[in-house]
């Protein structure tokens, strides 16, 4: 049922097909949350892995950087020598990763930081964080996910109520550290999207969009465990034909938008790229807003 919702996922289809990094940091999100969830007492060796896997995100996408503090919750040993290694050994595993690219940036751009985070934390106007505003932010955010993933955020909704009632008498299905890294890329773009900055799109989604249907789903398996057959079975059923439905019918509104996009690039940016290719010199610097195609056939 997971992989049939993910395949009709109109939001992660796109962000495949966009040819950006957006599969990659999903795919490397997805085998951190994996191994979050198989590994309640995680060796050394696994929580190297841990800080590979969180180097490789935080340089496929730098919102990442907020994973060491994630990881702070990761399951581990309960002793606090065995606790303060194992975070060790993640942190020193990170700084292999990521040390390396920002001492390249600093030495050749003279920052660590990527310009886009300029664009997407606010906009010139830097718009106050009201009330109104973040209602705005959080309708934004409730159409995105709240289309494709109704049945499984229910499921994560209702497993949370649970919880909290039972005063942790229970444990969890999902750690704490799985619980955030679904959902802090959605939070921080709240807060961007409030303060006049870029709104979440497919692409800045794409990351936690597989962990979100993976982690949907167990939830959805364990408070129906005791539950009768017919009514799980009515329950997987009835989720994955919202998914589909949800998927075929997004993408069915979304073409008209995507159509007006792919005008502009061929009509506009490309054209753009291809008249600066042919009317400035090679060593020609450039300063536009869409750089991708232009860059690309100006060669400049």
């Amino acid at each position: 049922a997971a992989v049939l919702t993910l395949l009709a996922d109109h939001w992660f289809r796109l962000a495949s097909g966009s040819g950006m990094e957006a599969s990659m940091t999903a795919f490397l999100a997805l085998a951190l949350g994996l191994s979050l969830l198989t590994q309640p007492r995680p060796t050394p060796l696994n929580m190297a892995a841990y800080g590979a896997l969180s180097g490789l995100l935080i340089l496929s996408r730098p919102e990442f950087f907020v994973l060491p503090a994630i990881l702070l919750f990761a399951p581990r040993a309960s002793s606090p020598s065995a606790w303060l290694k194992g975070y060790a050994v993640l942190l020193f595993v990170l700084a292999l990763v990521v040390v390396p690219w920002l001492w390249y940036a600093l030495v050749h751009f003279g920052s660590i930081a990527p310009n886009t985070i300029a664009l997407k934390i606010a906009s010139s106007a830097k718009a106050p964080l009201t009330f109104v505003n973040i209602l705005k932010a959080l309708a934004r955010q409730v159409f995105f996910f709240g289309t494709m993933y109704a049945p499984g955020l229910l499921a994560m909704a209702a497993s949370a109520i649970v919880l909290l009632r039972s005063r942790r008498t229970i444990r969890p299905a999902l750690p704490l550290a799985v619980w955030g890294l679904i959902f802090f890329l959605p939070a921080m773009y709240v807060v961007i999207q409030a303060r006049g900055g870029e709104g979440i799109s497919y692409r800045y989604a794409a990351p936690v969009l597989p962990l979100l249907v993976l982690a949907g789903y167990r939830l959805m398996d364990q408070g129906l465990a005791s539950a009768n057959r017919k009514l799980v079975s009515l329950a997987v059923t009835a989720s994955v034909v919202w998914s589909l439905g949800a998927g075929v019918a997004l993408s069915i509104a979304h073409t008209p938008s995507l159509k007006i996009s792919r005008a502009y690039l061929n009509d506009t940016l490309v054209s753009y790229g291809r008249w600066l290719n042919q009317n400035t010199p090679p060593t020609a610097l450039i300063g536009c807003y869409d750089v991708g195609a232009i860059a690309y056939y100006s060669r400049r």
